[in-house]
Parts: structure tokens; C-alpha cells; sequence
């Protein structure tokens, strides 16, 4: 061989792997790119959840809070009224530890003290 096909072939050589290496660099980018977005994607997913479970237990603590709300202000109807008063209540409420309370109940939506 002569020089000049030596030269041909040492060129060709790095151009094939320069071509190579671009090609190399633009197949990793995309596929860091796809990885990237799957990552997002599952910790978009989680972040969604996370926010469901954390609404559902507010609104349970609200639910609670509500129950333990009402029962201070039936124990407080209780303590101001006297033994056999009778304390009424709208067809929507309902007191379902009336005994506890200190209540007796005398008919739907009436409770007397004991």
C-alpha cells in the first residue's frame, strides 16, 4: 500500500468514528430523555396519590372534629339543664352516644337528663 491509501484509510477511520460517536451522543440523549420522562411521570403518579390520601385523611379529621365539636356542645346542654329537661333536636342531627352524654331518649329527636 502507499501512502496516499493510508492516509484515505486513516481518515476515513476517524470519520467514521466521529459519525459514530454524534450518533452514540444523540441515541443517549434520547434515551436519558424517555428514562427522564418515565421518572416524571411515576413521581407525578405518586405526587397524585399522595394528595388523595392526604384530602381523604383531612376531611376524616374534619369529620371527627365535627363529631367531637358536637358532643362538647350537647355535654354543655347537659350540664346547664335541669334533671328532666328535655332537649330537642332538628330531624337532620342526630346523637348517637346520647347515653354517654348523660341523655335519655324519649322519642326521635327528643333526649331528657337523667
Amino acid at each position: 500500500m502507499d501512502q496516499s491509501t493510508i492516509i484515505a484509510c486513516i481518515i476515513t477511520g476517524v470519520i467514521a468514528f466521529l459519525v459514530g460517536g454524534v450518533l452514540c451522543f444523540f441515541v443517549g440523549v434520547q434515551y436519558r430523555r424517555k428514562v427522564a420522562e418515565a421518572e416524571l411521570g411515576s413521581a407525578e403518579e405518586e405526587a397524585k396519590r399522595i394528595l388523595s390520601d392526604a384530602i381523604k385523611s383531612a376531611e376524616s379529621r374534619k369529620k371527627e372534629a365535627l363529631v367531637e365539636a358536637k358532643d362538647e356542645i350537647y355535654k354543655k346542654f347537659n350540664q346547664c339543664m335541669t334533671k328532666g329537661g328535655v332537649l330537642f333536636i332538628g330531624s337532620t342531627e342526630q346523637i348517637m352516644n346520647y347515653k354517654e352524654l348523660g341523655f335519655v331518649r324519649d322519642k326521635s329527636f327528643f333526649f331528657e337528663k337523667e
